[in-house]
């Protein structure tokens, strides 16, 4: 059988079991919970801070520039102290 020495994926066994649907999870969004714990607060303050001028950590981009920037306190800062329920 030269055709399966030179064919690796013919040698795997073959299964019918079907893949695993992934089932998509809707969480809302809460406008300046930047560290995602449900509430606005100054923990959230804290994560902005900490990534103020980055272009690549972007958990505090509340308004979606691509930046991490005063602009985004003000999302904190109109938002504090909302929570989910």
């Amino acid at each position: 059988d030269a055709v399966l020495a030179r064919d690796p994926i013919a040698l795997l066994p073959h299964t019918t079991r079907p893949a695993p649907r992934l089932q998509p999870v809707f969480v809302p969004f809460l406008s300046g919970d930047y560290n995602f714990d449900g509430c606005v607060n100054a923990a959230d303050y804290t994560v902005w801070k900490d990534h103020y001028g980055s272009f690549l950590a972007l958990e505090a981009d509340g308004n979606f520039d691509g930046e991490v920037n005063a602009a985004d306190y003000t999302v904190w800062k109109d938002n504090f102290g909302a929570c989910q329920n």
